[in-house]
């Protein structure tokens, strides 16, 4: 039973008892058999009685204002508290968002970026003193010896030097789709980077082909393929033009400038 019960349940005691007061239940006589004479004295006990009840209920009731104001406060402090955590972390969110996370982007992109490039510098490296050569007939079949293929066509195209020129590997390079009629092309690993560089330079001049490029990743391979075509194009528009390998990139040279499309 709650604060508010008791005092309710005692005010209405005290009432039941002044009603039974006033109507000659408790010690009252009559005169005439109508009319109760009520003792005063208990009366005013009665009374003093409902006065004290009214003010312990209040006094109760005042302690337990007090109580839940005190509650509401310490629920409004800890809302209060609750606010201000919740903007710092809406700052720490604002400047994750808008400081810290581009700046680990940009960061991560670059670092990306580097690394790309380490491994591109690294494979274009390995590849360097590699040449490509293109539309050289295969002459028996599996069983070819493709080094002695390659010097017997360079030697038919005019090449000079070829008797002082060492490889450390040459062979076949498979390609994935199989071109009808062409036959793969042939990767040549040059010892001396003199002779590579000889022999990519070099221009038949007694009527015969020969198409020759380097080994370049796959990446700057891709470029060159796109390149070519457009090369071409702006040969047959007369100007001249080439595909120059620079560091990692490819570039075509028109008329000696870079060209942009």
């Amino acid at each position: 039973m709650n604060q508010n019960q008791d005092f309710e349940m005692s005010v209405a005691d005290t009432l039941a008892s002044a009603n039974s007061v006033l109507h000659g239940q408790r010690g009252g006589s009559f005169d005439g058999g109508h009319h109760a004479h009520v003792d005063l004295s208990q009366l005013t006990s009665i009374i003093h009685s409902i006065d004290n009840a009214v003010k312990t209920g209040f006094a109760k009731m005042e302690s337990q204002f007090d109580n839940i104001n005190d509650t509401l406060k310490e629920v409004i402090s800890d809302v209060n508290h609750l606010k201000g955590a919740v903007s710092v972390m809406d700052e720490d969110l604002k400047s994750l968002k808008e400081g810290v996370i581009p700046k680990l982007e940009t960061e991560l992109r670059d670092k990306i970026t580097s690394l790309e490039k380490a491994k591109l510098e690294s494979e274009l490296y390995s590849k360097k003193t590699n040449l490509l050569f293109f539309n050289i007939p295969n002459m028996d079949g599996a069983g070819e010896d493709t080094e002695a293929v390659l010097t017997s066509y360079l030697s038919s195209v005019g090449l000079q030097g070829l008797q002082n020129m060492t490889f450390v590997n040459v062979h076949r390079l498979p390609t994935k789709t199989a071109v009808s009629g062409k036959p793969d092309p042939i990767i040549a690993k040059f010892v001396r980077m003199k002779d590579r560089n000889h022999v990519l330079n070099f221009k038949p001049t007694n009527g015969k082909n020969l198409t020759v490029a380097p080994h370049l990743p796959a990446s700057m391979q891709a470029e060159r393929k796109r390149l070519i075509p457009i090369r071409n194009k702006k040969r047959e528009e007369g100007h001249t033009a080439k595909i120059m390998v620079k560091g990692i990139r490819v570039e075509l040279l028109v008329n000696n400038k870079v060209y942009r499309d």
